[in-house]
């Protein structure tokens, strides 16, 4: 068909693959995990907390996008609190990649002085550091995305620098809150955390 209309009924990451049909040849194009399907009501009610603790409720519900040969890993390796975390070995990373983590949606349809409450770790490289977090937010199903708050290297650091692999300790997280008033009212609310080297 010359314009197709293509209906996903479950929610998912999908891939797209694109055959025309013309005289005399062919054309063949293949894009991975390029649509994002969300369900039309939001996956949680406020207040809420999330741990990563759950493998299967996580690998369900959040989605890791990035062109970084180390993207975003739930692991085992470090925890401020419980086993696991959200990790991005970042010391070999090239400076234009990037890695996303896309949250599960959230209901902030009734007014209400929300914020965001996590506790990160990061160790700035010793010579050539610019890395960035930022945290956007999209209340269309991605379609737009504002930023919520950026952190640069040296803003973000809760440890020494080090040119060499980096786990913190206990006493190495900080705790980051912010202040999420201009959402309320919105229903279906994501959250992306994205790191860029």
């Amino acid at each position: 068909l010359e314009n197709p209309i293509v209906t996903y009924n479950t929610k998912g990451i999908y891939s797209v693959i694109y055959e025309p049909y013309t005289t005399g040849g062919s054309g063949f194009k293949q894009k991975d995990n390029i649509i994002i399907v969300s369900g039309i009501n939001p996956d949680y009610s406020l207040p809420f907390s999330d741990g990563f603790e759950n493998l299967t409720t996580f690998n369900n519900e959040w989605m890791i996008f990035g062109n970084a040969q180390n993207n975003w890993e739930n692991v085992t390796t470090t925890s401020f609190s419980g086993s696991r975390s959200m990790f991005v070995n970042n010391l070999n990373n090239l400076s234009t990649e990037i890695t996303e983590l896309i949250s599960p949606s959230y209901d902030f349809s009734i007014p209400n002085n929300y914020a965001l409450s996590y506790k990160y770790a990061y160790a700035q490289k010793l010579s050539g550091g610019n890395d960035r977090l930022i945290i956007y937010y999209t209340a269309n199903c991605g379609e737009t995305w504002s930023i919520l708050k950026v952190k640069t290297s040296s803003s973000l650091a809760s440890a020494p620098q080090t040119d060499n692999f980096f786990i913190p300790n206990s006493t190495q997280w900080k705790e980051e809150i912010t202040n999420l008033s201009t959402l309320s009212g919105l229903n279906n609310v994501k959250f992306k955390i994205y790191f860029k080297n």
